[in-house]
């Protein structure tokens, strides 16, 4: 039996498949009641606060089931609760002050940009600050985002004077609008060093991921050189870290970092890409335990992500379809016809996926069904 013993924050079925592939006991908290075919040491089904004495009550009703030797974060909104539980248990910490800045992006903006790291122009969200100021030094349209939330939740988009000023409070940062494509980096670090880093290329945000990117190598050692530049900048000594990029004409522009494993199935196009298990590899760095990076691709891969906007469904034909093709290895559809589907709060949301995979680029991207939908709406 392994020595450690995980809390783990905030479920992914990943990291729970590879604690248990490992031997590795763990603790559960997660919002909703999940299916786990063996139980863990102890289940707690409650939403995540956002404040530390609130968290620390929650955490009270782990402590008969530990000691834990470490704290993961499974999703955004368990990172900062998994920082507050590293040290309420004595687990391996992390520096709570990067943990925070990879949190709020006013914080991580601020930050990096006093370490001269290029991105595009922000502001604090002012109530005494006058609209037409933001206007002019951000121009149209402004873009308002929700300072801890990620995956293109709490982002609304300002055109006017009394839209900026009625757009958001405290909570959120203001951004000017970047016209250019997307892409973002994955990174395994431990030790503060870099072992293994990915580029993802978004051909379509939202639906469309490439793993590893189709970019030019020149425009990869540029996205590379920034990404270390910031996990750096942070002092980010162990983890996964998923940044975001602009790839706007002048250069790479930093968007944001998150502190913990990406969504949109990119740890499962890394795991086919590379030949080895990321879920597995992220329990590594994050228990300080050996692992055998593979730094070069055996095959390309990508991930369309379904969801057609809000209706009734009608029809699944184009989706079984795209799902026969020779380089789809995986595909799930989670809708039928006559089902409702709701409108999407976040790129977080699909009603399905499909999995592609081809030894070289060109194929992958002939094979690839671009359309955003594959499923009919009345």
């Amino acid at each position: 039996m392994s020595q450690e013993r995980v809390l783990l924050i905030g479920y992914r079925s990943g990291v729970v498949k590879a604690l248990r592939r490992l031997g590795v006991p763990f603790a559960l908290w997660t919002q909703k009641r999940v299916s786990l075919r063996e139980p863990a040491l102890f289940e707690c089904h409650t939403d995540i606060p956002a404040l530390r004495k609130e968290i620390e009550t929650v955490l009270e009703k782990f402590r008969n089931f530990g000691p834990y030797t470490h704290v993961l974060a499974g999703t955004e909104g368990a990172v900062y609760a998994a920082s507050i539980a590293r040290r309420f248990f004595d687990a391996r910490k992390s520096r709570h002050s990067t943990v925070i800045k990879c949190h709020d992006k006013l914080f991580m903006k601020s930050h990096l940009k006093r370490h001269r790291v290029p991105m595009t122009a922000f502001m604090r969200f002012e109530k005494e600050l006058p609209p037409r100021e933001v206007l002019g030094k951000l121009g149209v349209p402004v873009v308002v985002k929700a300072r801890t939330l990620s995956g293109s939740r709490g982002i609304t988009y300002a055109q006017t004077e009394q839209a900026v000023a009625s757009s958001g409070d405290r909570s959120h940062i203001l951004e000017k609008f970047v016209n250019a494509p997307e892409a973002s980096v994955e990174s395994f670090v431990n030790g503060g060093k870099i072992q293994f880093t990915n580029t993802t290329q978004y051909l379509k945000k939202g639906h469309i991921n490439l793993v590893p990117s189709h970019l030019p190598p020149a425009q990869v050692e540029q996205i590379l050189h920034l990404n270390a530049q910031v996990i750096e900048a942070l002092r980010i000594q162990w983890g996964i870290t998923h940044l975001e990029v602009y790839l706007s004409d002048g250069g790479p522009l930093f968007g944001e970092i998150a502190l913990r494993p990406p969504g949109g199935y990119i740890m499962e196009l890394i795991s086919k890409a590379y030949g080895f298990n990321a879920w597995e590899a992220f329990v590594a760095v994050e228990l300080d335990r050996p692992f055998e990076f593979n730094a070069l691709p055996k095959h390309y891969t990508a991930a369309h992500i379904l969801h057609p906007g809000e209706g009734v469904v009608r029809s699944v034909a184009r989706f079984e379809k795209a799902a026969g093709n020779e380089f789809a290895y995986k595909s799930r559809l989670k809708v039928k016809p006559g089902d409702t589907v709701a409108a999407r709060a976040g790129v977080g949301e699909d009603i399905g996926f499909l999995l592609y995979a081809a030894s070289g680029a060109a194929s992958l991207r002939e094979a690839l069904v671009t359309e955003n939908t594959l499923v009919d709406l009345n």
